[in-house]
């Protein structure tokens, strides 16, 4: 038997460089890979069935480009540390809330463009200042600096219960585990 995930987590590839490659539009660019990938054991760990989506570097990928229909079929998407989108991944996942789902960001978020330049985009901005839920249009968005995934990967076991207790509580309005 297999179970549909209701959960997507976005991995985008600009903001995966942060580890590698610094940026001066970005004040954290090492947290991309370690957000992603303890996100990821923080949604498994605490039983959610999830798929990834890969969201390319737009500034040297030729892979097809965020679509509104790949992220339709979930009822929450999580977007961690990805501070580096072009401007249509940005309306992508946005469209996305507008049209009913839950955008869940955790960290920084479109801070920069997918070449790592600063990004202007005051209407981002806006939605960032307020931590928690927020209405957008049909759908919600749901904004933490909490840094889940970071705080995971390098917490102790006894400590990694702590986190994952937090961050089931965090999602549980949102989606329920499988």
């Amino acid at each position: 038997t297999t179970t549909q995930a209701k959960t997507l987590l976005i991995h985008s590839a600009s903001s995966m460089m942060g580890g590698v490659l610094s940026t001066p539009a970005e004040s954290q660019p090492w947290n991309g890979p370690a957000d992603y990938f303890g996100t990821g054991r923080l949604l498994l760990d605490s039983g959610f069935t999830y798929d990834s989506l890969f969201v390319p570097d737009t500034s040297y990928s030729q892979l097809p480009p965020l679509t509104l229909a790949a992220l339709t079929p979930y009822q929450v998407v999580i977007a961690p540390a990805t501070w580096a989108l072009d401007d249509n991944q940005v309306s992508v996942l946005l469209a996305y809330a507008a049209q009913g789902g839950t955008l869940v960001i955790d960290g920084h978020f479109a801070t920069s463009e997918a070449n790592g330049s600063a990004a202007n985009r005051p209407a981002v901005q806006g939605l960032l200042a307020v931590a928690g839920p927020q209405p957008y249009a049909s759908g919600r968005i749901v904004v933490t600096n909490a840094q889940y995934g970071v705080s995971y990967e390098n917490a102790s076991s006894s400590m990694q219960r702590i986190i994952r207790a937090q961050f089931d509580q965090f999602l549980s309005p949102y989606v329920a585990p499988d």
